[in-house]
């Protein structure tokens, strides 16, 4: 349903089932990312992603790390695409090991932030509060019905766009 209203659908884990210290940094990553690049999502590494075709045609991507999540959700917000974000369920992992919170891991991705910054800093808006020409919508779908952070859609089903 929401995929008739937006050009991004982007999930955010509602209720994270991670052990505490990779949920601090999660958080800590988010902030980051967002307060460099003026991400229009609050979970940027959520896996949960659905794109329109079109929307991505133009979109080339210089990241092959973490950044590559917010390389992508930033061209695309900068470059008008409508984002509509949605909670999703959490599980938590039932095998493997997780990496992220490995020092090389870390290092590596800090040094991809500041490889980015010089690419996507020109892409972001002046100020914080302007996020440009793109249009981040919260869905609500238990009242189906949109909030949005700026102009751009009404309610489902209203023929907006």
């Amino acid at each position: 349903m929401w995929a008739d209203y937006a050009d991004v659908v982007a999930g955010y884990r509602s209720e994270r089932k991670d052990p505490l210290m990779r949920r601090i940094n999660a958080w800590g990553w988010n902030r980051l990312v967002r307060m460099l690049f003026y991400v229009p999502v609050r979970d940027i590494d959520c896996a949960f992603k659905l794109f329109r075709r079109d929307a991505l045609a133009d979109i080339a991507l210089a990241s092959r790390g973490a950044m590559i999540n917010t390389e992508l959700i930033v061209k695309l917000a900068r470059g008008g695409s409508k984002v509509v974000e949605v909670g999703v369920t959490h599980l938590p992992r039932t095998a493997g090991e997780p990496s992220g919170a490995n020092l090389r891991v870390i290092r590596r991705a800090f040094g991809e932030v500041i490889r980015m910054y010089p690419l996507l800093s020109n892409l972001a808006p002046a100020r914080v509060h302007d996020r440009g020409s793109s249009t981040t919508i919260k869905a609500n779908p238990t009242q189906n019905r949109w909030t949005r952070s700026n102009a751009g859609l009404a309610s489902p089903g209203s023929g907006a766009r």
